[in-house]
C-alpha cells in the first residue's frame, strides 16, 4: 500500500469470480489494508503470528543527513556516545550495505549483528530473539526489521 499497490489489488479482487476463494497475506496490516479487506471478503479473518507489536513510548528517533563520505564517522561518534545507553538498530537500505557495515563496526570493537531477507528464516529468528532479549544491543538491519 505504501508503494502504491492498492488499485492493483481493487482491481484484481473486483475482477476475481464472486464465488471464488479469496485471500489477502501481508506482512504487516495497516488500516487501509483492513478496510479493503472488509470491503472485499466475506467473513474475514484474521491470524496473527508471534503477536502484534506495540510502540514504546521511551524510544527516541533521530534523523541526520549526511555526505556519504560523512557516514561511517558519524555513525562511530554515536555509537560511542549510545551504545552502553540500552539498544540500537540502525536501518540500511541494502543487504550487502548492512553486512558491509556490520563487519566494519566488528572491526572498531562493536559487537553487532545484522538481520535482512538474505538470512534464512532461522537466522532470522535467533537474531530477532538476542536482539529483544539483549544478548547483543546493536541491529544493523534493512527494512525487513521494520515489519
Amino acid at each position: 500500500f505504501d508503494l502504491g499497490f492498492e488499485p492493483q489489488i481493487t482491481k484484481v479482487m473486483e475482477n476475481t469470480r464472486p464465488d471464488a476463494q479469496r485471500v489477502l497475506f501481508s506482512a504487516t496490516f495497516p488500516k487501509q489494508m483492513e478496510s479493503l479487506a472488509k470491503k472485499h471478503l466475506k467473513k474475514p479473518i484474521e491470524m496473527v503470528v508471534g503477536g502484534r507489536s506495540i510502540v514504546s513510548s521511551t524510544i527516541e528517533h533521530f534523523v541526520e543527513l549526511r555526505e556519504d563520505n560523512t557516514k561511517f564517522l558519524r555513525t562511530l561518534e554515536l555509537l560511542g556516545e549510545w551504545f552502553d545507553k540500552g539498544q540500537i538498530l540502525i536501518f540500511v537500505e541494502q543487504q550487502d550495505a548492512c553486512d558491509a557495515l556490520m563487519t566494519s563496526l566488528i572491526k572498531h570493537g562493536y559487537a553487532c549483528m545484522t538481520l535482512h531477507g538474505g538470512m534464512d528464516q532461522g537466522d532470522r529468528d535467533s537474531t530477532l530473539a538476542d536482539f529483544k532479549n539483549k544478548v547483543s544491543t546493536l541491529l544493523v538491519a534493512t527494512s525487513l526489521a521494520a515489519r
